[in-house]
């Protein structure tokens, strides 16, 4: 190949790496939080499965055991996602299954024989700033005792190293025999983490029909992509690709002394 060619080559090559670059950092950057688990991970702690729902904290309204309804708006507690969400209702059977048949209730542990507790459930959503990327967690929670009940539920979120990056809390009020409800929120602040745990604790009163009853915790492992780190690290590559052609097109051959 002749030098002219050579030197059109290398052009090439870099005009394609630069596209690549730009089309890549477009499309992370575009990740919106409506994308509705584009990129996200769901992880399930037990083997049943519950409803994936609006991201905020509440308790969504308990269902009996018996009959249907619709959901309506809950309060959360403190924290950076305090606020209500529209809950999804349905029918339940047997006390086993909610909003309209689609989720069945299984697994998950047994807290003093008095209530049920599902496991952890996490989807992570990403976020244009990257400094923000949220995490939604929720769980349901049904009441097999013979009393209404009240609990507090303390949700907390850390990054690999340990570091607490956001928390909240919801109350779930006036839970009736038989009855099932969801338990969600949303904690921010992922960041460029990628993969986060998270955690839930529940805190029953410490006594329920004459039986002392100690506080749960459910875990989790969430990932929200990290879209910045990402692009940075195809950015160098790029880079240092770029770079090494045009040093290999345009290198000075060394001078050739004659004796």
């Amino acid at each position: 190949m002749t030098p002219a060619g050579r030197r059109r080559g290398g052009v090439l090559v870099c005009v394609a790496l630069g596209a690549l670059w730009v089309i890549s950092g477009v499309t992370a950057a575009h990740a919106d939080d409506s994308s509705g688990g584009g990129g996200n991970v769901s992880v399930t702690v037990d083997d049943g499965s519950t409803p994936s729902p609006s991201p905020t904290s509440s308790s969504t309204p308990a269902s009996d055991g018996s009959g249907s309804g619709s959901g309506s708006v809950g309060q959360g507690g403190s924290g950076s996602s305090g606020g209500g969400v529209t809950a999804p209702g349905g029918t339940s059977d047997g006390g086993t299954t909610v909003s309209g048949g689609s989720t069945t209730v299984s697994g998950g542990t047994s807290v003093g024989g008095i209530l049920y507790m599902s496991g952890l459930e996490s989807q992570g959503v990403p976020a244009v700033n990257p400094a923000d990327g949220s995490v939604i967690l929720w769980f349901s929670l049904r009441n097999i005792s013979q009393s209404t009940i009240d609990a507090d539920v303390h949700f907390w979120m850390t990054n690999p190293l340990g570091w607490q990056l956001d928390a909240a809390d919801v109350r779930v009020s006036a839970l009736k025999p038989g009855a099932i409800q969801v338990v969600t929120t949303e904690l921010h602040g992922v960041g460029q983490w990628g993969f986060v745990n998270a955690h839930a604790t529940l805190t029953p009163p410490a006594s329920i029909d004459g039986i002392a009853v100690a506080p749960v915790t459910r875990d989790a492992v969430a990932y929200v992509f990290p879209w910045l780190g990402t692009t940075g690290a195809f950015a160098v590559l790029g880079s240092f690709a770029a770079w090494y052609v045009v040093r290999r097109i345009y290198a000075t051959p060394a001078a050739v002394s004659v004796a």
